[in-house]
């Protein structure tokens, strides 16, 4: 489990871990320390809606954002709850509809699967182990798959 904090302005980096913390404000001890991740909330709210963008404009591809055919409407109204604007010469993303939930958790997950991301995002384990199953046509497995 990670402690996330969205980062009010623009970041160097999209995601900035921070040092391990032994101690709360308080000065309670915390077993095993804390990590905070600060997340560049800006720029993976550009990034989906650039992959949103992807699917609509270009039929998909690389990097799409894919949604079920059954997303309903309420997904819809919190992912487009915030728009970017001009604020004072800098671009900033404003919440407009009080419900942005769905957009707050694709940034997320779009931030735990990043390369940069401590432990390097998603891995994808083999389940075999790299061994290859010897198949015999007529015989079903009687093993049950993990999947």
């Amino acid at each position: 489990m990670w402690g996330t904090k969205g980062s009010p302005r623009t970041m160097v980096d999209r995601i900035k871990v921070g040092q391990v913390r032994d101690k709360a404000p308080s000065g309670k001890k915390i077993p095993g320390g804390i990590r905070i991740i600060s997340i560049d909330t800006g720029a993976f709210k550009d990034l989906y809606h650039f992959r949103l963008g992807k699917t609509i404009d270009e039929g998909g591809g690389p990097m799409a954002a894919h949604l079920h055919s059954k997303t309903g409407e309420d997904y819809a109204r919190q992912i487009t709850a915030e728009e970017k604007r001009i604020v004072d010469d800098e671009e900033i993303w404003i919440q407009i509809k009080d419900d942005n939930h769905y957009l707050d958790c694709e940034v997320l997950n779009m931030a735990c699967v990043e390369p940069e991301w401590p432990g390097g995002g998603v891995n994808l384990v083999d389940p075999s182990g790299g061994k290859k199953k010897k198949i015999i046509k007529g015989k079903k497995s009687k093993k049950k798959r993990r999947w």
